[in-house]
């Protein structure tokens, strides 16, 4: 943050700037960009922070507490030999990703990184980790912001609640007003392509990024009157393929649905009886499955960043991943009309292990005729 805001002062001194500074970015440049707002430098008048997080503990580096191993060894690795100068390394994925202990996992990484070797050591919300956030910085706040991410992004979530925590804390009338969300069909950025996956989105879902930026600085940063009448949120609505103004986030008009996983002879794969259902169970026996580390649900599809290939995000088919034995499937009973389903899912689970640590991951899909 401090250096973000001696750069601003070092750019406002120099003869080539007229007062006026507008910081756009995506992904790391994103956070960078809101890092250094909260000293509220007087010439920076606009920010479009893409992609970006709020915390690097809550995610980037860990999911509270949830190693990122693909973004650690490999995006640390890699930015370390670029700072220095020197060749990326090789690194044997598997091998790094699957060393034990994790503290020592650099030692299969040619390249080593302090800054990677303090985020393995730093496993825990400490001082490392809220020196970087700006969570609690919102009502120092006080500029306009244009926040852009896609449905698939990793980030999607740190995207919006950036927009939300500017919109209702920053210090100013003016800047809780001008906080934008833009949401689209994309991963990591402002895709380009109406492609995404295994789904085409439809020629709605291509924006051109330096079009949207540009209207923004002209409003912010030559007072151009040529946003008076736009919406504070637009969401790019799947199935439908079109985009949608919305007056606030989240949605008040959403009804919240209480679905209940309920099975009677066990829920392991998606050819089980497992189900979706509005009806809390009543008498039915745990379900249960056996899960080995060493042979991991690797991730294929959904929303993701920065795994170097690991794993391919975006809408994709899930049918080989339901048909291991380690994976619960539920599965509602088909749609009897158009459901749009848009907004926070949360999950209440009830559950014993045999093990001292173990996590959970939960995944909605949409099942095609």
């Amino acid at each position: 943050a401090q250096d973000g805001h001696d750069t601003l002062v070092r750019v406002a001194n120099q003869p080539l700037c007229n007062g006026e500074i507008g910081m756009f970015g995506s992904s790391y440049p994103g956070f960078t960009q809101l890092l250094p707002a909260k000293f509220r430098h007087p010439s920076v008048k606009a920010l479009i922070p893409i992609a970006a997080q709020s915390d690097n503990f809550g995610s980037i580096w860990y999911t509270d507490g949830l190693y990122h191993l693909a973004l650690g060894l490999r995006w640390g690795a890699n930015k370390a030999a670029i700072a220095r100068g020197e060749k990326r390394p090789e690194i044997n994925r598997a091998a790094a990703v699957n060393h034990l202990p994790l503290q020592t996992a650099l030692d299969s990484i040619e390249t080593k990184s302090k800054f990677v070797a303090d985020t393995l050591k730093h496993s825990s919300y400490d001082e490392f980790w809220q020196n970087m956030s700006v969570r609690n910085d919102y009502p120092k706040m006080d500029v306009p912001a244009f926040h852009i991410t896609g449905w698939y992004d990793d980030l999607v979530h740190e995207t919006i609640r950036n927009f939300t925590g500017m919109r209702k804390a920053s210090r100013s009338n003016n800047a809780r007003r001008w906080q934008r969300l833009l949401i689209g069909p994309w991963g990591h950025g402002i895709g380009q392509n109406s492609q995404y996956g295994d789904v085409d989105f439809g020629e709605q879902a291509i924006l051109d990024p330096i079009k949207i930026q540009t209207e923004w600085f002209d409003h912010h940063l030559k007072n151009k009157n040529n946003l008076e009448n736009d919406f504070p949120v637009r969401i790019f609505v799947m199935v439908k393929n079109e985009g949608r103004n919305e007056s606030e986030w989240p949605l008040s008009r959403a009804q919240p649905t209480r679905l209940f996983l309920r099975s009677a002879n066990g829920a392991n794969t998606r050819f089980s009886d497992g189900r979706l259902d509005r009806h809390p169970p009543v008498n039915e026996q745990p379900d249960t499955y056996r899960y080995d580390p060493r042979n991991p649900v690797k991730t294929h599809g959904g929303h993701g960043c920065c795994s170097g290939g690991l794993t391919p995000h975006g809408p994709l088919d899930q049918q080989l991943t339901q048909e291991r034995q380690d994976v619960l499937v539920y599965t509602s009973e088909p749609l009897q009309h158009d459901t749009e389903v848009t907004g926070t899912i949360r999950v209440r689970l009830f559950f014993s292990t045999n093990v001292s640590d173990t996590d959970f991951f939960a995944t909605v899909s949409d099942v095609h005729p």
